[in-house]
C-alpha cells in the first residue's frame, strides 16, 4: 500500500515526536503518568491537479516512550485509515488488532500492514472512520513481535475536523441504494 506524501510527513512529525518523549516518572511507587493527546492535527492540500487532500492525525497513549498514531486520509475521494504502535507488527500479511470502543464493544479486526510491518491499514476504512465518528476513546491492542502492545486513542472532536471539508464529510455518507437495483 502506497502512502501519501502527506500522510508520510505526518508520521515522520509524529515519530520524531515520539523519539524526542520522555516518560515521567515519579521516585515513589506511582505507576507512570501517561498523556492522552486530545486534538487532532489536521493538514490539507487543494491542488486544481490532484484535488483535496487532508490527513488527520492524533496519537494515543500508551505506557512506553513510543507513540501510537492514528491516522486518516481523503484522497481522490477515497479514505485510508492506519495506525502504529512506532515497532514492527507480527509478522505475517495482516494485522489482527483488537478494537475496542468507548470501554464497552470489543471488536477483532484484520487489517492489511505494510512490507515492513510498521503500519497496519484498515480493510474497511469507511466503516471504521464512521465508527470512530461515533466515539470518543478507541483502544487498540497491536500484535507485537514481543508482548501485544495496547494504546489508547481520544478520538472526540473527529467530526468537527471533517465537517470543515464538506468533499471529504460527503465521501463518508453510505451511498442510498436506489430503487430501480432493488427491483
Amino acid at each position: 500500500m502506497k502512502i501519501s506524501a502527506g500522510a508520510a510527513a505526518m508520521l515522520l512529525l509524529a515519530s520524531s515526536l515520539g523519539a524526542a518523549r520522555t516518560e515521567h516518572k515519579s521516585s515513589s511507587a506511582e505507576p507512570t503518568r501517561v498523556q492522552i493527546y486530545r486534538r487532532w492535527a489536521v493538514s490539507a492540500e487543494n491542488d486544481p491537479a490532484n484535488g483535496l487532500h487532508v490527513v488527520f492525525m492524533v496519537i494515543g497513549a500508551e505506557q512506553t516512550p513510543k507513540l501510537p498514531i492514528l491516522v486518516l486520509s481523503y484522497h481522490h475521494k477515497t479514505w485510508t485509515a492506519l495506525l502504529t504502535c512506532g515497532e514492527s507488527l507480527e509478522s505475517s500479511r495482516t494485522a489482527p488488532l483488537l478494537l475496542q470502543w468507548d470501554g464497552r464493544e470489543t471488536q477483532l479486526a484484520t487489517w492489511r500492514r505494510t512490507s515492513n510491518n510498521s503500519v497496519a491499514f484498515a480493510r474497511e476504512p469507511l466503516s471504521f472512520i464512521q465508527r470512530l465518528l461515533a466515539c470518543h476513546n478507541l483502544a487498540v491492542d497491536f500484535p507485537t513481535a514481543g508482548a501485544p502492545r495496547s494504546a489508547l486513542f481520544n478520538v472526540a472532536g473527529l467530526e468537527r475536523e471533517i465537517d470543515a471539508f464538506p468533499e471529504a464529510k460527503k465521501a463518508l455518507v453510505p451511498k442510498a441504494r436506489s430503487l430501480a437495483a432493488d427491483k
